[in-house]
């Protein structure tokens, strides 16, 4: 009888963030992945890689907190997908070292304390070299999954010193392309939210940022509105502000990238890629 191979998934928030609104917003696919599907589709790869027969036993998202504010919605979501939030309360000057320190803390500790076979950790972050060298030193099988990513103003690349103190750092985007085509006997969940697009999105050209102020955005509210400089409303989540941001101040000037029109049953279009201008 062949022995289940238990893992563990953690996702470094701020980091995945970024990815999440880079494929939904910017890439081609423009669909957000689904927690199930990506752990479906880690379980894929690691019984592809030999490693056994894979239980997905457990999955944790850890980002830093700055007061009060939570997602309700986003709870949901996790709390649906089975996964666990762990929140680092942040300082006002957004620094997430807290958020580091807790999602080291977390994945070892359940490493070791569940027991886990195999951590998959999702994160690009260098600060993470010695969390996957002394897993690696205690037996477990750790998997970081790479991307390198340089479009549409979204630069996020897996440190290659991180991939190199892992047992396998496989191409992330490549694994969802492979299983959104079934390559390979995939048979896990459909790993978007949504069906992926076939076509490109028409954004504005790279490089080329809007510039406005926040005209909206009360106290403890995930969301607010721009205005750009050319007179135009753009609505923006604190899921697409940089890391460690939870809400910016009425009228804090910023620079963005902005959709053309609103989505489908939408009344503004969107804003993403924010960025307080200092």
């Amino acid at each position: 009888m062949k022995q289940t191979v238990k893992v563990g998934i953690f996702y470094d928030g701020g980091w995945w963030t970024v990815l999440s609104d880079y494929l939904a917003e910017t890439h081609q696919w423009r669909a957000r992945p689904t927690f199930g599907g990506l752990a479906d589709v880690m379980a894929w790869h690691l019984e592809r890689s030999g490693l056994g027969e894979v239980e997905v036993a457990e999955q944790h998202y850890v980002r830093g907190r700055f007061g009060s504010t939570s997602s309700r919605s986003f709870d949901i979501v996790l709390q649906e997908s089975g996964v666990q939030r762990h929140d680092a309360p942040t300082p006002e000057n957004g620094a997430e070292k807290g958020a580091d320190v807790l999602f080291a803390l977390n994945a070892f500790d359940r490493a070791t304390a569940a027991p886990l076979d195999a951590v998959v950790l999702q994160t690009g972050d260098a600060d993470f070299i010695p969390l996957a060298q002394i897993l690696r030193g205690r037996g477990r099988y750790v998997i970081v999954p790479s991307v390198a990513v340089r479009d549409g103003g979204v630069d996020l690349n897996t440190a290659p010193r991180l991939k190199a103190a892992a047992d396998s750092a496989p191409d992330l985007i490549g694994l969802l392309a492979a299983a959104l085509k079934r390559e390979a006997g995939y048979a896990g969940v459909y790993p978007f939210v949504e069906p992926v697009a076939t076509t490109p999105p028409v954004l504005p050209p790279s490089g080329d940022y809007l510039t406005g102020a926040i005209t909206r955005w009360r106290e403890g509210e995930p969301y607010g509105f721009i205005t750009s400089s050319t007179g135009g409303s753009f609505f923006v989540s604190r899921d697409v502000l940089p890391p460690g941001k939870t809400r910016l101040p009425e009228g804090t000037r910023v620079q963005f990238k902005g959709r053309p029109k609103p989505m489908p049953g939408k009344k503004y279009p969107e804003a993403f890629s924010v960025r307080p201008v200092e």
